[in-house]
């Protein structure tokens, strides 16, 4: 309650400024991912950010990571509406995912219209060139050249530690999927026949089916998702953070891309030789559970092992180019 005699501040305020709060302290350079904004950052994004994060700090590059307070991320500064950090920003640098203009990014973009903008660890799409053409450098996963790799995989357990199952119809499989999918646009997408695929690969398969979400929430935490993939023997998905995070949990993974004519699944996981990646388009349920019962026989546990240390190669190199980028740009 105010004083006697003295007036309410509110009542002299604008009616737009009511509330208004002085914005944290922020680094000229910072850092913005999916979890920046409220809903739809997964637990590969977040790896992602927190990779180049710790790839900036041992070259000495200092940085803020702008997260959304819903994501609670102790090392993050939680920022609901980071637009208001512009005054303090000089660099942005966006990672990880593929780049779509959003109503937040939008709104992000025009408060921070003279800030240099760069991108690491993601997919450049066609459909986004507007947004594409305000970068000033990128380190892509895909979608230019040249394409480097995710940013997400930082170390990798070996397959020969994971205990195998005692038969077939207690197998535990992992169904990981992305859902419909509109970067490339509606027409390309396959999402529909790439589930019924692995719905009619899944009918005659006598153990449990875990559900594997990637999609960060306060129930569905890092440690949970993770543990999820470490608790199959297989994973099935369409999802390109799927695939590298069941092959860096040692787990076989039978890969669809559910892109007519090849996404980011194809370009990025292809590159670490995996050999079970298919596409929606050019595959039969019957294909994919003979290469099914194959991996649950036989674990391909050379092939695993050959994905992993190309992925880690892959991710190194894409880090050491994120940051070179980062240093000559912001320096």
């Amino acid at each position: 309650m105010a004083e006697p005699g003295r007036p309410r501040l509110t009542g002299l305020l604008p009616a737009g400024l009511r509330g208004w709060r002085q914005p944290p302290a922020c680094s000229p350079v910072a850092l913005v991912w999916w979890g920046s904004w409220p809903r739809g950052a997964t637990l590969g994004d977040l790896l992602a950010v927190e990779n180049l994060s710790a790839a900036l700090l041992a070259a000495g590059v200092p940085h803020t990571v702008l997260s959304h307070p819903r994501h609670a991320l102790p090392t993050h500064l939680a920022i609901r509406r980071p637009w208001r950090l512009a005054g303090q920003l000089r660099t942005l640098v966006f990672v990880c995912g593929p780049l779509v203009m959003t109503k937040r990014l939008r709104r992000l973009l025009s408060a921070c219209g003279p800030t240099r903008k760069l991108a690491a660890g993601v997919s450049i799409l066609e459909r986004q060139d507007p947004l594409n053409a305000l970068l000033e450098g990128v380190v892509a996963r895909d979608g230019r050249e040249p394409a480097f790799f995710d940013l997400a995989i930082g170390h990798c357990r070996p397959a020969l530690e994971r205990p195998r199952p005692a038969s077939l119809a207690g197998a535990r499989i992992g169904l990981c999927l992305r859902g419909p999918q509109k970067d490339y646009g509606p027409a390309r997408d396959r999402s529909a026949a790439a589930a019924d695929l692995f719905q009619q690969v899944l009918a005659d398969h006598p153990g449990p089916v875990l559900p594997i979400d990637t999609v960060l929430s306060a129930t569905n935490t890092p440690a949970r998702i993770q543990a999820g993939f470490e608790a199959v023997d297989l994973v099935l998905t369409t999802r390109l953070h799927g695939s590298l995070l069941a092959l860096a949990a040692g787990v076989p993974v039978i890969a669809v891309d559910q892109i007519a004519g090849g996404g980011k699944l194809t370009e990025v996981l292809g590159r670490t030789g995996w050999p079970h990646l298919f596409n929606a388009e050019a595959c039969s349920s019957d294909q994919l559970a003979a290469v099914m019962r194959r991996c649950l026989e036989t674990c391909p546990l050379e092939a695993i092992a050959s994905s992993q240390a190309r992925m880690l190669l892959l991710s190194r190199q894409a880090l050491e180019a994120s940051v070179a980028l980062v240093q000559q740009q912001a320096g």
